[in-house]
């Protein structure tokens, strides 16, 4: 049997643990501009709040620009969660749609497709990834990367 791993193997990038801060988008200069000026208007919001409510304004200004990159944050991993991933880690198509038969009972969106190599894969959204992971192991399947 063939060993298909995957292009992150045969990626040229220095290989990091760290994970990026936003998963869908990669920013360059005007965007992180753009970041940082919502996290400004959140400051703003947060320093209008205390002046209206009489709260210092030591921890409100903070407290608003913190709340709009925790909500940047919130959108970027929802919208990497609502996206579809695929893993194949077999040449057989029967093995590949028991895996997918064994996801869909755990309540994991799942289906058994060709990948675009032409290789069957279990097909799923990013959101389920780690318990995907989890059943893969104790199936005794080799577990998908983590992404």
């Amino acid at each position: 049997m063939q060993d298909y791993r995957s292009a992150a193997y045969l990626s040229s990038k220095k290989v990091s643990g760290r994970r990026p801060l936003l998963r869908t988008a990669q920013l360059n200069i005007v965007g992180w501009i753009a970041v940082t000026g919502l996290c400004a208007v959140g400051a703003t919001a947060g320093l209008a709040v205390s002046r209206l409510a009489g709260v210092g304004t030591r921890i409100a200004m903070p407290a608003g620009g913190i709340a709009a990159l925790v909500a940047v944050l919130a959108v970027d991993r929802r919208k990497w969660g609502d996206m579809p991933t695929s893993y194949s880690w077999t040449d057989d198509p029967d093995a590949t749609a028991q895996a997918a038969a064994l996801l869909t009972r755990e309540g994991i969106g799942a289906s058994a497709q060709l990948d675009q190599f032409g290789l069957p894969a279990v097909h799923y959204r990013n959101r389920d990834s780690r318990r995907v992971r989890q059943l893969f192991r104790s199936a005794g399947l080799p577990a998908p990367p983590t992404a």
